[in-house]
């Protein structure tokens, strides 16, 4: 079951802003429902739609390509479903963060991201990835400057940020209550400092789309999101350790997945009101994947039944055993 965030990351004037934000033309024929095509803070996309998504092509350090796809989690080979403990169901964290040079994001990475522990996540069968709008070569000197202890991709064409329902560009101006705790030197400290890093230590490559926001995502297997959590302002990602408890994370274990100083946890902002004129802030379209319309349904349809005859052979399996 999909979880919502807790208010302190909805801005109180959220159905307004989902209401008049841009939509998205879907590339399935024929198109989803209006309502996920729509802006939306929390909403998570359709098991359709991550199908789709997962075809999207991402970049490592390395210049390697992989698909979103083959990050998302899954079950064990040979595993049926009478087999699966829920309590261990695999989980993997998303974290898009906005374009290299963001300070906010930098702060983000620094005193949030990297404060939690691989080891102690993998004990609870859950892999965090990150993933940038700006061009790979950056990654490794992004990654060893703000001590990221995650695997982490780029996402230049921003087809997969479209796809996940980021559609809203960053809005003019700010919001001092939309200023996570993450964020220890204040919205002007951050600016200063995403433009210096950016121009003087971490390599000169594409830093990625300015106006384009991030978000959170929890995934499980078969294509479903449990939990996702869109930003509405430059400095309003969801504290890491706060997204660990729609992963599976009891409070002691994530207590226990937080290396050194706990993160400040959110102050409550759920009675703020975003600004109309930001509602309107139109994004520069994006293509989407490249894909045969007509083709589309028929391949999910397809792989959605390979899934289904595969866990009734595993199941028959377990049965005659």
């Amino acid at each position: 079951m999909p979880h919502t965030p807790p208010d302190e990351y909805i801005p109180g004037e959220a159905k307004a802003l989902a209401a008049e934000a841009p939509v998205r033309v879907s590339v399935l024929d024929p198109p989803e429902d209006d309502e996920d095509e729509a802006f939306s803070i929390t909403r998570p996309p359709s098991q359709r739609r991550l199908w789709e998504a997962a075809q999207c092509l991402l970049t490592d350090e390395t210049g390697k390509e992989v698909t979103f796809g083959s990050l998302m989690p899954s079950w064990p080979e040979g595993l049926g479903p009478s087999q699966r403990d829920a309590s261990l169901t695999p989980r993997t964290i998303v974290l898009f963060i906005r374009h290299f040079w963001c300070g906010s994001c930098q702060d983000y990475m620094l005193h949030s991201v990297a404060k939690l522990d691989p080891e102690v996540l993998e004990k609870h069968n859950v892999k965090v990835v990150v993933i940038a709008c700006g061009g790979w070569k950056t990654i490794k000197s992004y990654r060893s400057l703000f001590k990221c202890p995650f695997p982490m991709y780029a996402d230049s064409p921003r087809k997969l940020y479209t796809l996940m329902g980021m559609i809203r560009p960053l809005p003019l101006g700010g919001d001092p209550s939309q200023v996570m705790p993450y964020n220890q030197g204040g919205i002007a400290h951050a600016t200063w400092q995403g433009i210096s890093s950016g121009l003087t230590r971490l390599h000169q490559s594409y830093p990625g789309y300015w106006k384009q926001l991030g978000g959170e995502f929890v995934f499980s297997p078969k294509y479903q999101c449990d939990f996702a959590h869109r930003m509405t302002y430059g400095t309003n990602h969801m504290e890491a350790v706060d997204v660990l408890k729609y992963a599976g994370l009891d409070e002691d274990a994530r207590r226990a997945a937080v290396h050194g100083q706990e993160p400040a946890t959110a102050t409550d902002t759920s009675t703020t009101a975003v600004p109309t004129e930001c509602a309107i802030d139109v994004a520069e379209p994006v293509e989407p994947p490249d894909a045969d319309k007509n083709d589309l349904d028929r391949r999910f349809a397809e792989e959605m039944a390979r899934d289904k005859k595969r866990d009734e052979e595993l199941e028959r399996g377990v049965s005659a055993a």
